[in-house]
């Protein structure tokens, strides 16, 4: 068989459609579809062979093979792309995503570095035990007054971690400086200790 090119094989395919459409006295009602699944599957090996036009029986036949194999390279092609695995949305260039988890009674990683002037998305995973965060929203040793240091999108005094699912918590940081947080949900003798910092650098 001769290398497959789906223009070379077009052109035989007309002109074979033509002669039976000639011969049979009947519209070439065929171009119209199978010049659709030639371009819907990128057309199919077999074609080049199939179309030699010696006799109006075997083109026919081999017609019928060919509708055959674009039908279900479609159905193959359909399939395939349908099912390929859809890449990940991109993160925004002025995002800044940290994933996190909590347990007793730690979180990780406990000193987050973010830049000023940047949103972030802190995503936390409670892994054994509903969970809290409750961070500062003014720098650690600044005065409480004026504009806070983050702004948060969905502002809470205390962020319920429940077990297994990953809550998302989104803020700007406007302001230079260290902002501690703790876990604000009561979960045993180490609840005290389960603290940690977030950093915003200039």
């Amino acid at each position: 068989m001769l290398p497959f090119s789906p223009a070379a094989a077009k052109g035989r395919l007309r002109s074979c459609l033509a002669r039976l459409s000639l011969a049979s006295h009947k519209p070439p009602a065929c171009f119209m579809l199978t010049e659709i699944l030639l371009h819907a599957t990128g057309g199919c090996g077999i074609v080049w062979d199939a179309f030699t036009c010696e006799d109006r029986g075997r083109a026919l036949n081999k017609l019928s093979r060919v509708f055959l194999c674009a039908a279900a390279v479609g159905i193959f092609a359909t399939g395939a792309i349908s099912n390929e695995q859809q890449p990940a949305p991109a993160q925004a260039p002025n995002v800044q995503v940290i994933d996190m988890t909590a347990k007793k009674y730690k979180y990780t990683p406990s000193v987050i570095h973010v830049k000023r002037g940047m949103k972030v998305q802190l995503r936390i995973k409670a892994l054994d035990h509903i969970h809290g965060f409750k961070i500062n929203v003014y720098p650690d040793g600044a005065d409480a007054k004026g504009a806070p240091g983050l702004e948060f999108t969905d502002p809470e005094d205390c962020y319920r971690l429940p077990k297994g699912e990953v809550t998302t918590i989104e803020f700007v940081a406007h302001t230079a400086g260290n902002y501690s947080f703790k876990c604000c949900v009561f979960c045993g003798l180490g609840h005290m200790g389960m603290k940690g910092e977030l950093v915003v650098d200039d």
